[in-house]
């Protein structure tokens, strides 16, 4: 979600009936101090493309002299994404990955699907039973407000959603 000071992304944990506890698998990662990616899906194929992503940041910063962000970051992803499905010989990745970039003090939220499609927006909800939380984040996200506020209401829309249990926690991470 854009905020007016930044951008916001909330997590969801997931908690192991068998063990008692939750997964160490985490959902969202850095790429750099400019770029955030969270993410739903195969772990496999996240870590995966979080990888590249901080390789080819590593390459853009070593001939340019200056931070893969924006557009430029989205496309190389982008590409990666589709070559996978067009390909025969390459299995398609199976997750879909929520790009943060901060450029100048423009912050941007991108989505990437797993055909490669990608869509430049202002919130993005995905996952299990996301369909809950849509109307209400759609409703709040018509006040353009801090990243604070939103964690607020936010978090007490999913505690009535979900009827949290003991061992249910968040990710959240906001730039």
């Amino acid at each position: 979600m854009k905020c007016k000071d930044g951008i916001l992304m909330i997590a969801q944990k997931v908690y192991d009936q068998i063990e008692k506890k939750n997964s160490k698998t985490r959902k969202i990662f850095t790429v750099d101090r400019f770029n955030l990616v969270g993410s739903i899906g195969n772990v496999g194929d996240i870590n995966r493309l979080v990888l590249r992503a901080r390789f080819d940041n590593l390459r853009f910063k070593e001939i340019y002299s200056e931070n893969l962000s924006g557009k430029v970051f989205l496309a190389r992803l982008r590409e990666l994404v589709h070559l996978h499905t067009v390909y025969w010989h390459l299995r398609p990745f199976g997750c879909i990955l929520l790009i943060g970039s901060v450029y100048h003090s423009d912050f941007k939220l991108f989505s990437i699907f797993p055909n490669g499609e990608s869509v430049d927006c202002k919130l993005s909800i995905h996952g299990k039973n996301s369909f809950f939380l849509k109307n209400f984040v759609e409703d709040l996200t018509s006040g353009y407000k801090t990243c604070k506020n939103y964690i607020k209401k936010i978090c007490r829309k999913i505690r009535i959603f979900n009827s949290l249990k003991e061992g249910d926690c968040f990710e959240i991470f906001f730039y």
